[in-house]
């Protein structure tokens, strides 16, 4: 029996390595001479001298056995189920301009609906009032194997192979799953791999000269700039292409955006204000067809959730000269028509030579500014795409939506500032504009891709029904990220019988445009959202908003028809960014149709 033990033990004292082995004869020893502390007379003589001595080599050994322990692991792509813990180093809801005690419905509280989901239009409305459970939301699984590396790379090119050329979206949401199915032993040929398969051709060509006679107030690009004349001269009759505009967009283009805006709300003052803003940001575009950020005052600290981002958005050209296209596009501007058809030609062929051989168009931005520049750059091209159908727009765009794709974190469905972070509802909310913009366009989402985000938009839900959200999850929800949440959602299908719609409306309603700090981040959201909706809730958000934004603009001197960057976020974006989210505000009339249909 001692034998059998002595044949056991040895083994294993073996295997140790002599740091283990250390510890354990330590551990040993400590036992031994507590023992003989407490059970013999030696022991109680200087018994306080030998309790701190005896002290000492316990901390010591607990030390050492600490640095033996894996508190947690830092895998890029974890092959179990793991649970993410979310540290908030700031008070709640700071993250986006909310103050401790300004939110009455600040607690979340266990939903008492099942969670929100996407709801097609003609699903029964008895099952929507219900909710909806969505089983395909669930993390996608995980495929163990054993392959080699090189047989991934082989599946991957023969898939690049058989894949056309107008499908080369197919090509990413098939590199994720192989990221996600082989270890991370492989991640960074497959990245390699993946990079060249949606690696962009030669750079794109300059966008054509509009052929329509409108006058713009921007100087004339010389013939030696960007885009010079004898190029736009030479392109000059390039035909458009033959998709249908997309619905949502036709009020943009019927010429009448008085009567518009006045049959939805708005007033003359408010579209007086919106060509305003439009004049005032085609004056200040820069030759090479960007909008400067640092040059309108961006990148200035103002701390405004209490932490510092020193330098955010002085780089974010390509964001900026998005949104300014977005503010173009809305009023229905593109480079063939309208009253900036030059401004946006310049605008476009910027954002297309910005892109890099990945289909990043996030160009010098910093780290935080980086993947906001991209996505709302692309959303600009989707809307340039679906306004025109212009074939020069297409390839640029499918290469940025590629790179979209496969920047989304393949568990909780979100993007941050790095790909495959986990996400927060700030960037989810352009990443997903910037998607559906080219989905309108012809290029389709993938599924995988689309429950991810709804996966997201659920782990960010809160309150009684689901209509709350976070700006990650775990912490308590506030107004942006609900008014940002809550617009993905009506775009995703939700229905508008669903109870989570007046929750959200009601505490957006709670603080209108004029309660609070100025925040055209809010305000830019909050519209969209209450412009679906219709009904009284909207009537009493339109009001509030076309109040402050008309009385708010600049009316005279240089600055005439921009907005100050002394919102929440303005200290980052500078004046382009609340210039071009004013401007969006009141094309609300007419920028997108209500996904509900008119309400009384």
């Amino acid at each position: 029996m001692g034998a059998l033990g002595i044949d056991h033990l040895w083994p294993l004292l073996n295997s140790l390595d002599r740091y283990m082995l250390f510890l354990l004869v330590g551990a040993i020893a400590f036992s031994i001479t507590l023992v003989v502390l407490l059970w013999t007379r030696w022991g109680h003589i200087h018994s306080l001298e030998k309790c701190i001595l005896l002290s000492f080599l316990a901390h010591a050994l607990l030390t050492g056995y600490a640095a033996t322990v894996q508190i947690a692991s830092f895998h890029p792509a974890p092959r179990e189920q793991f649970v993410r813990i979310a540290l908030i180093d700031g008070p709640p809801g700071a993250e986006h301009g909310q103050t401790a005690g300004s939110d009455p419905m600040a607690s979340p509280a266990t939903a008492k609906n099942p969670p929100l989901a996407a709801i097609p239009a003609n699903q029964d409305r008895a099952a929507v009032k219900k909710g909806v459970d969505l089983s395909a939301s669930k993390k996608p699984p995980v495929v163990e194997t054993a392959a080699r590396p090189q047989a991934a790379t082989q599946a991957l090119k023969q898939l690049a192979i058989t894949a056309s050329a107008a499908s080369g979206w197919q090509v990413a949401e098939a590199a994720g799953k192989y990221l996600r199915d082989f270890s991370t032993a492989h991640t960074a040929e497959l990245n390699k791999v993946v990079i060249t398969l949606t690696s962009a051709p030669p750079a794109p060509a300059a966008m054509p000269t509009p052929t329509n006679e409108a006058k713009t107030t921007a100087s004339p690009v010389p013939a030696n700039a960007f885009g010079g004349a004898a190029v736009m001269a030479a392109e000059s009759t390039l035909p458009v292409g033959s998709r249908p505009m997309p619905e949502t967009y036709k009020l943009r283009v019927t010429g009448d955006h008085v009567g518009a805006a006045l049959a939805g709300g708005g007033s003359k003052e408010t579209e007086a204000a919106v060509l305003a803003a439009l004049q005032w940001l085609a004056a200040n575009q820069s030759e090479d067809g960007r909008w400067e950020a640092r040059r309108n005052g961006a990148g200035r600290e103002t701390t405004p959730d209490g932490r510092s981002r020193p330098n955010a958005g002085a780089d974010a050209d390509t964001g900026m000269t998005g949104l300014a296209l977005l503010a173009m596009l809305g009023a229905g501007n593109t480079h063939l028509r309208g009253t900036y058809p030059e401004n946006v030609r310049r605008g476009l062929n910027f954002l297309m030579q910005s892109q890099d051989a990945q289909g990043c168009l996030s160009g010098s931005a910093d780290h935080y500014a980086a993947m906001y520049c991209h996505a709302i750059a692309t959303f600009a091209l989707g809307e340039a795409y679906g306004m025109t159908g212009e074939r020069r727009l297409e390839q640029p765009l499918r290469r940025a939506i590629n790179y979209t794709i496969a920047a989304q974190d393949p568990y909780g469905g979100g993007w941050r500032y790095k790909p495959h972070d986990a996400g927060d509802t700030s960037q989810l909310g352009w990443q997903f504009m910037a998607l559906r913009s080219a989905e309108m366009a012809g290029i389709p989402m993938p599924e995988t891709t689309r429950q991810g985000i709804i996966r997201y938009l659920q782990s960010v839900a809160s309150h009684g029904n689901g209509g709350l959200a976070s700006y990650r999850p775990l912490e308590p929800p506030n107004r942006t990220m609900t008014a940002e949440a809550m617009l993905c959602w009506q775009f995703l299908g939700l229905s508008r019988e669903h109870p989570a719609c007046d929750e959200a409306a009601s505490y957006l309603l709670s603080a209108p445009p004029g309660v609070g700090r100025t925040n055209f981040y809010y305000w830019y959201y909050g519209t969209l959202v209450m412009h679906h909706f219709q009904g009284d809730g909207w009537q009493r958000w339109n009001t509030a908003v076309a109040t402050q934004l008309v009385g708010l603009q600049n009316k005279e001197g240089p600055l005439a028809g921009s907005w100050d960057p002394d919102s929440v976020w303005g200290g980052y974006g500078g004046r382009i960014y609340s210039t071009a989210l004013g401007a969006m505000c009141l094309e609300v009339y007419y920028r997108f149709l209500p996904v509900y249909g008119k309400r009384g």
